[in-house]
């Protein structure tokens, strides 16, 4: 009887947290396509026509972008454009649609957060309001009401997929388990190339579940043989940056991109005035020096 309990307790967390997590998120159904999402979605040929796989799989993320500045970086995800053009053809061609999938990825990911966890530390407690917090922290606003921000949501989908199959597999010395965790690894490069280094992340979770360390250190490099195939073919393909935007960059950018880069680990402790648009002003003294005393926080505990 106590174990039935405890499931329809589990349950319940969960049906519970999707209501809210559908609740938290309502405001933003009704809105409309916003930024990119004009050219990736209701523009472009590879969503709105038939789904080819082959004219999916050849052609760039910003192949309907008509955008000088990003045209050139040519952003190679399939997998988010396939999904995109299910979503609209499946659904419809309303924003809320989008957003409702992405909405729906998202508990879901919340969900793997806590398989993940629970492999790892074995402390269910932990584990649900480690995925309570993740499903409800408000930087992940924008991925999830940003149709878009789809990119991320199937990232991070096929991520926790790739760990906790490898989690298994370092567990339970399964090979399915590693063909299941390479295949979701292939499938977030597919989605968003910042998974390359997802590799990094199975060598530290690895080592911690794991006794043996030969195991993780195989795997390991077996998952960098792949990130640098992906990457070579990736390269030849779909040349990361042109020569036409090279003339983007100067120091003032590499100092405006490190400063939003601190600006951005702040906001993400703490989000206050987010905005999707670069700040016109960067308070330099201000975001280093805070980073500065946090530093020296951290280095006199």
């Amino acid at each position: 009887m106590k174990i039935i309990l405890q499931r329809i307790s589990f349950v319940s967390f969960w049906i519970g947290l999707m209501a809210l997590c559908l609740w938290v998120y309502k405001p933003a159904l009704d809105g409309e396509f916003i930024l990119d999402a004009h050219y990736i979605v209701d523009q472009n040929p590879l969503v709105k026509q038939s789904l080819s796989l082959k004219e999916i799989f050849t052609h760039d993320f910003f192949n309907a972008y008509k955008a000088s500045f990003y045209r050139p970086l040519q952003y190679y995800r399939p997998l988010v454009t396939l999904s995109l053009g299910l979503n609209y053809h499946w659904l419809g061609p309303q924003p809320i649609w989008f957003r409702l999938v992405n909405i729906y990825i998202h508990i879901l990911n919340s969900f793997f957060v806590f398989v993940l966890l629970q492999l790892v530390f074995k402390k269910k407690t932990l584990s649900l309001l480690s995925a309570f917090i993740f499903c409800f922290f408000p930087i992940h606003e924008w991925v999830v009401n940003y149709v878009v921000g789809r990119t991320d949501l199937l990232q991070a989908f096929f991520s926790l997929i790739s760990l906790i199959s490898l989690v298994l597999y370092f567990q339970k010395k399964r090979i399915p388990f590693y063909v299941l965790g390479l295949i979701a690894f292939i499938g977030a490069l597919l989605s968003r190339e910042a998974s390359i280094v997802l590799p990094a992340f199975i060598l530290l979770v690895g080592l911690f579940v794991s006794d043996s360390k030969k195991r993780v250190l195989s795997v390991f490099c077996s998952f960098c043989v792949v990130g640098v195939i992906y990457y070579f073919i990736r390269l030849v393909t779909f040349p990361v940056v042109s020569n036409e935007s090279l003339v983007q960059f100067s120091m003032q950018s590499v100092l405006d991109t490190s400063l939003l880069a601190l600006d951005y680990l702040l906001r993400f402790i703490y989000p206050w005035a987010v905005s999707y648009r670069w700040p016109s002003e960067l308070k330099l003294i201000v975001y280093v020096g805070s980073y500065l005393s946090l530093i020296v926080f951290c280095c006199r505990m």
